[in-house]
């Protein structure tokens, strides 16, 4: 759900206790909160769900399988998905 821009879906999961926020997908190590910060629902979905997941107790500090910190991969995802050139 953090992933697909479904607001409602993850307010309701996390303010039910029905899932782990800083829950793992293996093999990569991917928290909710990276998923959501590395999606393409930029705008009105993105920063929602972000909030959503902080307040209900994700931990921004964990780390994916690459070493990159949730924040990490926002800075990789959003510029592409705004259509802009990474300027590394």
């Amino acid at each position: 759900a953090s992933s697909n821009g479904r607001v409602a879906v993850v307010e309701w999961l996390a303010a039910h206790n029905a899932g782990n926020v800083n829950a793992r997908h293996v093999p990569s190590g991917l928290t909710p909160l990276h998923a959501a910060t590395q999606s393409h629902f930029v705008g009105a979905s993105l920063l929602p769900i972000v909030r959503c997941l902080l307040r209900h107790g994700a931990d921004p500090s964990l780390r994916d399988r690459s070493g990159n910190l949730a924040l990490d991969l926002s800075r990789f995802d959003l510029p592409r998905s705004l259509g802009w050139a990474d300027e590394r």
